[in-house]
């Protein structure tokens, strides 16, 4: 039997798709780990973004574009570059543009709580140093992470700047905002959340003895989770400083991953057998051949026959799925995901 079907009643999606949790085992942390990512600035990202909610399919599978360059982060030993600086790290992220322009150093280690970030090291600071270490470490990411969490954090950290005392004060607020599928470049589609977290930065001065207020912006960060790859894209769209708003370098950076270590397998969602439609007591009824070793199914929808309007309308971890009839004709199809 054909994999896509079609019954004369339309059914609405609803709260029988799966939403994927994501743990801290997924994300890069032993020394040799590492990721490489196509990214580039000034771009329109709000297209990629998508809505809220959920089940969502964020296609990101696109080829490298003639503006993107490669992003690798190397996980490394904590005492790169220096020593002895953060003594309580247990690995460092190495980012460095391709082939080998090197972009900085960040630090962590993992608790039963989630992510612990100490501090970074950016060797092309403008100014102040180069290396930072926060007050306290910050828990940049609970695990485990799931759809509708949110979590807020606050950093401070120390520096000298043109010989006088600097406070930066860094304040975020996350909302785990949409679940479905993000679709990878060589890596294939994968269950994903999406994060979105609001950074407030405030440097202050300490001049003619008072704190003075010297710089305020906002930036949106915009993430996504999956399991075996980490964090597999990233979005960012940078604030202007609101204290003196000249024109930004760069308005926004996006980065999407290729290829990470220990990945010689990507999963290729493959279309299911047997599929059947039943209505049923108000309901619309789908079920299918079960897919050994399937992590969970999508199931798409279509109102016309036209192929590029097939919309995610289900994540079922099972090889069937139920929603609420109205009256109007829908196209089915169903993939099993590895």
């Amino acid at each position: 039997m054909k994999p896509i079907l079609y019954i004369t009643v339309q059914f609405l999606c609803a709260a029988a798709s799966a939403q994927v949790s994501f743990y801290c085992a997924d994300l890069p942390k032993q020394v040799g780990d590492y990721t490489r990512a196509f990214y580039s600035t000034n771009v329109n990202v709000l297209p990629l973004l998508g809505q809220t909610g959920g089940p969502q399919r964020w296609d990101f599978s696109q080829p490298q574009q003639s503006l993107e360059k490669v992003w690798r982060t190397d996980i490394v030993s904590p005492d790169e570059p220096n020593p002895g600086s953060f003594p309580n790290a247990t690995y460092a992220a190495r980012d460095t543009e391709e082939p080998a322009s090197q972009l900085a150093w960040r630090y962590y280690s993992m608790t039963n709580q989630g992510r612990l970030y100490y501090g970074f090291n950016s060797p092309g600071a403008q100014a102040g140093s180069a290396e930072t270490v926060f007050d306290e470490p910050t828990l940049d990411l609970p695990c485990p992470t799931q759809y509708a969490q949110s979590w807020s954090r606050e950093v401070t950290w120390h520096d000298t700047v043109l010989g006088l005392p600097v406070i930066y004060e860094f304040t975020a607020y996350a909302q785990v905002d949409g679940y479905g599928t993000v679709v990878l470049p060589g890596l294939g589609e994968l269950p994903a959340l999406r994060v979105r977290e609001l950074h407030d930065y405030e440097e202050s001065c300490y001049f003619f003895e008072q704190w003075v207020l010297i710089a305020s912006h906002t930036n949106i960060y915009y993430y996504w989770l999956t399991p075996q790859v980490g964090v597999a894209a990233q979005a960012i769209l940078f604030g202007p400083d609101a204290l003196n708003p000249t024109p930004l370098p760069h308005t926004n950076l996006f980065l999407r991953v290729f290829e990470r270590s220990g990945i010689t397998n990507p999963p290729v969602a493959s279309p299911v057998t047997g599929l059947r439609v039943r209505a049923q007591a108000g309901q619309a009824l789908l079920d299918c051949t079960h897919v050994t070793n399937s992590a969970h199914y999508r199931v798409e929808g279509i109102l016309l026959v036209d192929s590029t309007n097939w919309q995610v309308l289900g994540l079922p971890p099972t090889n069937s799925w139920t929603d609420t009839l109205v009256s109007t004709q829908r196209f089915y199809r169903v993939f099993a995901i590895p």
